[in-house]
């Protein structure tokens, strides 16, 4: 039996949810240390893009969720990565969209309660 994540829970993760925060969960800030990881430039950040042989910071741009246009989102300029936090957890870490909202729902303290439905794909 499959299991579904109601609408509304979805949407109360997605809209909790921080780009940035969890980008930075993952890839860490930029330093010396550690080159790879995001880099505040102006109202947005950037970072070395881990979708492809990338090396120049700069590449992957990230809007954070104050921005007005396109808030929350990646956009890599060179191999054309792009999406919101979701997308993020689903390639960068391999997660299923529903694996992607029960991360974010725990880090977020959202109950994402599973309700059973009898669905059965064609």
């Amino acid at each position: 039996m499959a299991k579904r994540i109601p609408e509304n829970i979805i949407d109360d993760v997605i809209a909790a949810a921080d780009l940035v925060e969890v980008m930075t969960d993952f890839l860490g800030t930029y330093d010396q240390n550690n080159p790879g990881g995001l880099r505040k430039k102006g109202v947005n950040y950037t970072c070395i893009c881990p979708f492809h042989e990338d090396h120049n910071d700069g590449n992957l741009m990230i809007r954070p969720k104050k921005v007005t246009k396109y808030p929350n989102t990646y956009h890599c300029f060179v191999c054309g990565a792009r999406g919101g936090v979701v997308q993020w957890l689903m390639n960068h870490e391999n997660m299923s969209f529903m694996d992607a909202i029960r991360w974010l729902g725990k880090k977020y303290n959202i109950d994402v309660d599973d309700i059973p439905v009898n669905y059965t794909p064609p």
